[in-house]
């Protein structure tokens, strides 16, 4: 694995944890989740609450779409990258 690769891979990581714990676009998702596993009594739920315990497997998914996705699976979590340093982007100049 390349510098390159892990940096892209650690900035896709962050962007699929965030979207999947704080973005509009998954509140449906979540809702649906914590309605059929309450984060206060199940670990399943609680995964949906924890940016490092979900961020362990959103990051697995993303390093075997980089080891057997080829360049397809590059540009995937490349674009999740790029979306990530934008989002870091855009939080540094509102301030």
């Amino acid at each position: 694995m390349t510098w390159l690769m892990l940096v892209v891979g650690a900035l896709g990581t962050f962007r699929g944890t965030r979207m999947v714990l704080q973005d509009e676009i998954l509140a449906g998702f979540r809702d649906w989740w914590w309605a059929k596993y309450p984060p206060e009594s199940t670990k399943r739920g609680y995964l949906l609450t924890c940016p490092w315990c979900l961020s362990i497997w959103i990051g697995a998914v993303l390093a075997i779409i980089l080891a057997l996705g080829g360049t397809i699976g590059l540009v995937f979590v490349s674009i999740l990258a790029f979306s990530a340093l934008t989002g870091i982007i855009f939080e540094l100049l509102e301030r």
